[in-house]
């Protein structure tokens, strides 16, 4: 394991652990009292430290007024904000902002907002129109709370921007001055107002492009190395079922008008749908090649029992050999080239595979091709991470079949168009996403999904007024299964104070710690650096608001703001996270992993909920349930417990109830709240059961309230905490 230098001189404040005097050799031979005495104060201090727990069932059940909304794990939570878009599209760390670039520099934590555009929970008003009103000056739309005055005709007004504040004119019945958040389907001259990326240009290219798009739905291309390596994993017959069943499913031409199979080994071949049935049409001339449009696209509407099994037969017939994988993205991006985007599905099962070309990849990103790869656990895709996450794909090496037909029957938006735009006083300063970002102007995302979520930081350039409103406005240009361009308006609207105390209440602890993973994710090969930094910003804030807000304190008390009190654990957790601690290739793809996650999910990779199975008898679903601290500590050796991890679920068994085993598993109670963690997260998780001491090392490493891989338990990391916040 990694240790940094600094863990090994952990500062233990003297409420936890006296270290003036050193014992004799004597002492060091406890009576058994004296060791229930001292495991009854340290079970003492554990209980009053802060429990992220009792800090979510405590935002649930608040009923005082809130300056900033419900965390994000309790969606039920009803919270409306005037000029906002809903809480669960677009989130900001602070919804009360430092007015001055003095105050923000001196509070350290970030400025950033985590936006979930496409989150199926918010239902969106949408209107047809030929023309969008935006602002002259800066691009932005006409929002809720911008100043309206009579126009120069009887059925238009002039509005000042929030943003640049240039004056614009703009019809009287605009939706943006209703509704914070608004969709408009585009048609006629409105297609072509569009940005490049999400317009039906297609970009200049060393290779081979049609000259303009046959259609406009997007298509699902599948790609398939069939060397002998990649043919004689177990994971490739899974692969190939999941293709069986997505193919033989009647859902499929609701969600795509056509596929294509691309078959690569040292040949690139595409299957064609001719009047003889399906056939290997080589592609001789990679980048000389034209004509790659039907008969190599197939009709999902025309695929009966027969054709797919003439379909599978012809892919298991092409003979092994070696793999080009440029080869074979070329010829999915000349297929893209004609469809509305492309979700590329792609097996390889291979040993290694080679770096994808920059400008390859590039041109697969402007030709809406997204990139997602399943693989098995020994394949080397170090190489292609970055090919990967910039194309907004993932990848998958477990539940491959049932992942195949999730990751086809999702719903998804392509050639995402992304810009966002702040108020005057306030500035762009990254963006953290799964998607490209050449420059803070615009993100392009191939493909986008539900959970698809990104974030970006802002800082303060200039003094603002004591109760300004600052906004944060995000256009969203793409398209969805139908082929139609859209464009989706959010709007967040938050206040500018010089009271560092209403900064600090305005902050939200889920948001903020997810923009940090995402954060600590763009540099992957730098994750220890990149939590260390986020660590001594949190320092500089914890001192700040000692010092500030808590003066009448004693010196050896850490004070913790009341909104980020649970952000110490967080940041650990993520520190004692164990492919945090690995090589450079289990990295990147644990950043490629947590890079898109929404909010929720991100909070929950890194503290799972934990809950007594025996306590889901007593409550209607597992969201009634105030959890577990993830300490030993806290588990009953008797008891069966359920994990929530956000991306699986363990049943962990103790000693004591082993026996019970297999009708826990079964019982109606465990189904009905695995249900619901499917239902809540909308993917499928895998279930993993394990029994104390018996391999559960995987449940045990999810306890990073203790001691774990050379860093401090949780008590004892607040001390060093507290002992660097004394000395700021």
């Amino acid at each position: 394991m990694f240790t940094q230098p600094q863990d090994k001189e952990v500062f233990r404040d003297s409420k936890f652990n006296k270290t003036s005097n050193i014992p004799s050799l004597s002492s060091k031979i406890h009576k058994p009292s004296e060791k229930i005495d001292k495991d009854a104060r340290e079970q003492e201090v554990f209980n009053k430290l802060p429990s992220i727990p009792i800090i979510l069932e405590q935002d649930k059940t608040r009923e005082e007024a809130r300056v900033s909304p419900p965390l994000a794990l309790n969606p039920t939570v009803e919270y409306s904000a005037p000029g906002s878009s809903s809480h669960k599209l677009i989130r900001s760390s602070m919804y009360t902002v430092p007015a001055d670039e003095d105050l923000f520099e001196l509070i350290g934590l970030p400025l950033l907002i985590v936006a979930q555009p496409f989150n199926e929970s918010v239902a969106i008003p949408e209107y047809r129109t030929d023309y969008l009103h935006k602002c002259k000056e800066c691009g932005s739309f006409p929002t809720v709370s911008d100043d309206l005055f009579r126009g120069q005709q009887e059925s238009t007004y002039q509005f000042k921007c929030v943003m640049c504040g240039t004056t614009n004119d703009l019809p009287y019945d605009c939706p943006l001055l209703r509704e914070p958040t608004v969709e408009y389907i585009c048609e006629d001259s409105c297609i072509s107002n569009r940005s490049w990326y999400s317009s039906d240009n297609l970009p200049k290219s060393d290779i081979s492009l049609p000259s303009c798009r046959k259609w406009k739905e997007p298509c699902v291309v599948f790609m398939i190395d069939c060397s002998s390596t990649s043919r004689s994993n177990t994971g490739y017959i899974e692969f190939m079922e999941g293709l069986k069943n997505i193919l033989a499913s009647p859902d499929f031409s609701l969600f795509y008008s056509r596929l294509s199979v691309i078959l690569v080994n040292d040949q690139v071949s595409v299957v064609s749908d001719g009047e003889m049935g399906y056939s290997v049409n080589i592609i001789h001339n990679i980048k000389g090649d034209y004509g790659l449009c039907a008969p190599l696209f197939i009709e999902t509407e025309n695929l009966t029992e027969e054709r797919i099994n003439s379909l599978i037969q012809t892919i298991e017939s092409t003979p092994s050999s070696t793999f080009n994988i440029s080869g074979g993205i070329t010829t999915a991006i000349q297929l893209a080239a004609y469809t509305g985007g492309c979700k590329l599905i792609s097996w390889l099962g291979g040993h290694d595979y080679t770096e994808i070309p920059e400008k390859l990849t590039q041109t697969a990103i402007d030709c809406g091709v997204s990139l997602t790869v399943f693989s098995t656990i020994n394949s080397k895709l170090d190489k292609l991470y970055k090919t990967i996450m910039s194309t907004g794909g993932c990848v998958e090496r477990e539940n491959i079949t049932s992942g195949v037909v999730e990751k086809i029957m999702q719903e998804s938006f392509f050639r995402c168009s992304i810009r966002v735009v702040c108020s005057n006083g306030i500035k762009k300063r990254a963006v953290y996403s799964s998607g490209s970002s050449e420059n803070i102007s615009m993100i392009s995302f191939p493909a986008m999904s539900a959970p698809t979520t990104f974030a970006v930081s802002f800082s303060v350039e200039d003094f603002l007024k004591e109760g300004e409103s600052v906004y944060i406005q995000a256009i969203v240009e793409y398209i969805n299964l139908s082929g139609e361009s859209r464009t989706r308006i959010l709007n967040l609207r938050l206040k500018a104070s010089r009271l560092i105390q209403q900064v600090f209440t305005g902050m939200t602890m889920d948001a903020m710690f997810c923009g940090i993973c995402k954060y600590i994710c763009s540099d992957p090969l730098n994750m220890i650096e990149n939590i260390r930094k986020a660590e001594t910003s949190m320092v500089t804030a914890l001192a700040l608001y000692k010092r500030a807000c808590a003066k009448d304190t004693s010196p050896s008390q850490l004070v913790l703001p009341d909104t980020i009190k649970g952000l110490p654990v967080l940041i650990q957790a993520v520190l004692k996270y164990p492919k945090v601690q690995l090589g450079p290739s289990v990295k990147i793809e644990f950043a490629c992993e947590v890079m898109p996650l929404p909010v929720d999910r991100t909070f929950r990779l890194f503290y799972p909920r934990l809950v007594k199975i025996s306590s889901l008898f007593t409550v209607r679903q597992i969201d009634d349930l105030i959890g577990e601290r993830l300490s030993m500590r806290a588990l009953d050796t008797e008891e069966s417990y359920i994990m929530d991890t956000g991306c699986k679920t363990i049943l962990w068994f103790g000693k004591g109830a082993v026996d019970y085993m297999d009708e826990m598993v079964q019982n109606e109670v465990v189904v009905s709240a695995l249900d619901r963690l499917k239902e809540i997260y909308g993917v499928e998780l895998k279930v993993l059961h394990c029994v104390q001491g018996e391999l559960d090392a995987e449940f045990i490493g999810y306890m990073i309230e203790d001691q774990m891989g050379g860093y401090p338990k949780y008590q004892e990391y607040l001390g060093s905490l507290h002992g660097r916040i004394v000395k700021k």
